[in-house]
């Protein structure tokens, strides 16, 4: 009789345990730049006490490090609210439309196909065409066809506060920028699904293809003049591209930094973009996807 009562109550413990440590939970990550929720104690206990798990991302580099050790083994995320100073195309540092699937491929491994993400960062839902590799498309609309989630929210403005919270408002966007709305609370997001786009994933340039074109690396890009001696910054997770010197050297390139890094010499230099990017598009635009 005793003996069955132990295995009764290791059996409810079990069970109570599974149920728990496999429960879908909501994760609300957020730059430690975002004053209104890092400084704010009320708030964080406010969202905690909701049922919230906060994740503050200190290294951009560490963002899915950093969900992990908060989540633990728990199951995968319900919802997911990424809350960071974005653009149109941009989602803070942590990706663009150029990057963006590596960042997906990633991310694919916390969610599913019941997962829902609000990308809380100013004009995520609206269209842009200023990236080589996806036009016309919005941050929300792309990462919906990258992942496995079951929908992507945007802001359609300039975005205060967050779903999580409640307290989300909108404001419209200069008209020499975007078209976006002054709304509150639901209007604010605008959803996106899985669909069928023309976005190149990622590629990579082959050395000898510029060397083709006339194009010389060495001269144009790795100059010493162009070397950045004591960078004060840290490059984002993933680059925009990439090009192919050799098996043991490979350069990555940031657009919107006008930074290219050496992976072998681990050394940066700048460039101009506009000049860059004019002598190689036709090599980028017959890259195959």
């Amino acid at each position: 009789m005793k003996n069955r009562l132990i295995s009764i109550c290791l059996y409810l413990f079990c069970s109570i345990y599974s149920s728990y440590s496999n429960q879908d939970i909501k994760v609300l990550t957020y730059d430690s730049s975002i004053a209104e929720i890092d400084t704010c104690a009320t708030c964080k206990n406010d969202l905690i006490d909701s049922g919230w798990v906060l994740v503050r991302i200190d290294n951009r580099k560490a963002f899915f490090k950093s969900i992990k050790k908060s989540i633990g083994k728990k199951n995968k995320i319900s919802i997911l609210e990424i809350v960071a100073h974005s653009g149109p195309g941009v989602m803070g540092d942590y990706f663009n439309l150029n990057n963006i699937c590596e960042f997906g491929n990633r991310l694919n491994k916390f969610i599913d196909t019941n997962t829902v993400i609000y990308l809380s960062g100013c004009n995520t839902a609206i269209k842009t065409d200023g990236f080589i590799d996806c036009l016309n498309m919005s941050t929300a609309e792309r990462l919906a066809n990258v992942t496995n989630c079951k929908e992507v929210f945007g802001s359609l403005g300039y975005l205060s506060g967050t779903f999580a919270q409640k307290n989300e408002k909108c404001c419209s966007c200069s008209s020499c920028v975007c078209d976006g709305i002054n709304a509150i609370n639901n209007e604010v997001w605008q959803s996106s699904k899985k669909s069928i786009d023309d976005c190149r994933c990622s590629y990579i340039i082959h050395y000898d293809n510029l060397k083709s074109s006339g194009f010389d690396i060495y001269k144009e890009l790795l100059s010493e003049a162009n070397k950045i001696n004591n960078p004060e910054f840290e490059l984002r997770p993933f680059a925009d591209f990439s090009i192919k010197i050799s098996n043991s050297e490979e350069l990555d390139v940031y657009l919107l930094e006008n930074i290219i890094y050496n992976r072998k010499t681990q050394k940066l230099y700048k460039f101009n973009k506009d000049e860059f990017l004019s002598k190689i598009q036709f090599i980028i635009s017959n890259t195959q996807k």
